[in-house]
C-alpha cells in the first residue's frame, strides 16, 4: 500500500442475513452463505471449501464476495 492510501473495506452483512457458511454442506451454484460477517454466493457445485480459503488465483475460488 502506498503513503496516503487506506484499505478498501470489505462489505458486511447482519447475522441471519444468509445462511451461514458449514464445511460439510454441501453448496450449488447461486447458493449464498454468510461468513465471518461477508456475503458470498456459490460460482459453482462446493463442499468443504471456504469462502476465505487459500486459493491460488481468485478464479479458483467457489465464492464471490457480494459487493
Amino acid at each position: 500500500m502506498l503513503p496516503g492510501e487506506r484499505p478498501v473495506p470489505t462489505p458486511t452483512m447482519p447475522a441471519g442475513t444468509h445462511p451461514a457458511w458449514e464445511a460439510g454442506a454441501v453448496y450449488r451454484a447461486g447458493a449464498k452463505v454468510l461468513h465471518h460477517r461477508s456475503g458470498y454466493p456459490a460460482k459453482w457445485w462446493t463442499q468443504g471449501e471456504a469462502p476465505d480459503g487459500d486459493y491460488r488465483t481468485p478464479w479458483d475460488n467457489p465464492w464471490r464476495l457480494l459487493d
